[in-house]
């Protein structure tokens, strides 16, 4: 039987951005990648379910980390993530 994915032990996450190779991030990686592109948007920009969280910034990357895997940086352009398991 093939091992489980249990989501919330995923370390390693593939990364997709306009204009950019692929990168492979360890998860603090990824939320220093999402507060920064977080900080260049506006609140009228963000996801409704980011904007109740105005002003937590750690909340915002939390949520979605957990419950997302894109965001749109500018019309018609998304970072997305997808966790990977990397053999050892």
């Amino acid at each position: 039987m093939a091992d489980s994915i249990l989501y919330g032990d995923d370390e390693h996450y593939v990364v997709l951005s306009p204009d950019a190779p692929e990168e492979i991030m360890e998860v603090s990686e990824l939320r220093q990648k999402l507060e920064t592109v977080l900080e260049k948007l506006a609140l009228d920009e963000l996801p409704v379910e980011l904007r109740r969280l105005e002003g937590d910034r750690p909340a915002q990357i939390d949520l979605l980390i957990e419950t997302a895997c894109d965001l749109e940086i500018a019309p018609g352009e998304r970072m997305q993530w997808y966790a990977v398991r990397l053999e050892k």
